[in-house]
């Protein structure tokens, strides 16, 4: 039996003579369907990538073409109202002024803080009262803005933080100490005292509170300087100030209305002929401001009677 292989060694494919192509024409055309093939997947991928920006960017348009309202510009106050009340609560109710009731403030020889230094008001209201050496001041000074304000208020905290005892120079070394009273975070309250030995003496106290651009410094001198006497000079410094304290929201970036003080003021005396020297309560001290300031009102002996009669307004009654 003939093997089938061997018919095959002399099959030829009928049809004209093949000739094969140069080596370089196979390697042109290999380059241009190579070429060719690069560029359709190009155009893909473009056409893919327009498919996933173009959203993107029709909703960032979106956002832009919107009407954007910037923030309204803050309108500060520059001048003192005639109408706030920084006399309001103080010891012998003087008159209110242009000028500082706040003596400078010089700590180890730099001004921690005077109307001009660190930086300048734009304007001021003050008042003081004073008695033999002992006195009672009040300043308000507005500046340009929120942040001027701010800067006023850190110069003087870093000023009393700075300068822990004074050697004065002129006299016995002084020592400065923040005292703790809740003023908020845009307030605190220092003191400074004469030291001879163990001995402290010449009490000065500042209260230091700022709102807006405004800054609000309460301050009170007396000749005494034990423990006793800072805290006798802080309760009366921080009930004397609530009033004030509470009006300084008007010079805020938000200001509020100012509040009225009919309910803080007391009822009005009577007039001449109808007992007025009667209703003024008399001075147990002869008007002496240092004996004044060891008096605080007692406030639970004055609502004594009042607290009782609350349990009318509670579940279970009297």
């Amino acid at each position: 039996m003939r093997d089938p292989i061997e018919e095959l060694e002399n099959f030829t494919v009928p049809g004209p003579p093949m000739t094969p192509l140069p080596a370089a024409e196979v390697r042109r055309r290999g380059n241009r369907i190579r070429r060719r093939n690069n560029a359709l997947a190009g155009a893909a991928a473009v056409a893919v990538l327009a498919a996933v920006v173009t959203p993107v960017a029709l909703l960032a348009g979106d956002h832009q073409d919107r009407d954007v309202q910037p923030a309204p510009a803050v309108s500060w106050q520059q001048e003192v109202p005639d109408d706030f009340p920084l006399a309001t609560d103080l010891f012998g109710d003087p008159p209110v002024t242009a000028e500082s009731g706040v003596d400078d403030i010089v700590l180890c020889g730099t001004t921690a803080w005077s109307p001009a230094d660190p930086v300048a008001t734009v304007d001021l209201a003050g008042a003081r009262f004073e008695e033999n050496e002992a006195y009672l001041g009040r300043t308000l000074a507005l500046y340009a803005d929120g942040a001027t304000a701010e800067q006023a208020l850190a110069a003087l905290r870093s000023g009393v933080e700075d300068c822990a005892r004074d050697e004065n120079g002129t006299g016995l070394p002084l020592v400065q100490e923040t005292v703790p009273v809740d003023l908020g975070e845009d307030g605190f309250a220092f003191i400074q005292r004469s030291k001879d030995g163990d001995l402290l003496a010449e009490l000065t106290l500042w209260e230091v509170v700022r709102s807006g651009n405004a800054l609000y410094l309460d301050t009170s001198y007396g000749a005494a300087g034990d423990d006793q006497a800072v805290a006798t000079a802080i309760s009366n410094m921080t009930h004397r100030s609530e009033v004030v304290r509470a009006q300084l929201c008007v010079f805020s970036a938000d200001p509020c209305a100012q509040p009225g003080l009919e309910s803080e003021s007391p009822s009005p005396s009577p007039s001449i002929g109808e007992g007025a020297v009667g209703a003024i309560p008399p001075r147990s001290t002869e008007g002496s401001l240092d004996s004044a300031a060891q008096s605080v009102p007692d406030v639970t002996e004055a609502n004594r009677g009042l607290v009782p009669a609350l349990c009318r307004f509670t579940e279970r009654g009297c």
